[in-house]
């Protein structure tokens, strides 16, 4: 098991990959993360991304429209296909669901995973 099954499989089935983050202004949580999160998430990401690099590549940085900014991503970049992490909050379900729906009407493969959470969907 790894802990980003999605990026894992992605370099495995794929000659490239774009490793994408996204700061969703319009997060539907209801728990936006704030103060110390912030500082943790920032962290983490800084840490992943110098982890990229040490194998030439980076982490993408965008902020906007989750759906909107993928797609602008997948869209300009010629990728052939999305993989994801879920996010099993039911709030972030139906932007995945409609995140899933936008990359397929463009004739794209989705993939979807399940990373490092206790896994109980309740849809």
């Amino acid at each position: 098991p790894h802990d980003n099954p999605a990026l894992h499989t992605a370099a495995e089935m794929h000659e490239w990959v774009v490793p994408l983050y996204v700061h969703d202004d319009a997060d539907p949580s209801p728990w936006p993360v704030r103060g110390a999160g912030l500082w943790w998430r920032h962290e983490s990401l800084k840490f992943f991304d110098k982890s990229l690099q040490s194998i030439g590549s980076r982490i993408v940085y965008r902020k906007g429209n989750l759906v909107e900014q993928v797609m602008d991503v997948i869209l300009s970049s010629g990728a052939k296909a999305l993989h994801f992490n879920l996010q099993l909050e039911p709030w972030h379900h139906d932007r995945d669901l409609a995140l899933e729906s936008a990359v397929v009407s463009v004739g794209l493969d989705v993939r979807k995973f399940t990373a490092m959470v206790m896994k109980f969907e309740p849809w």
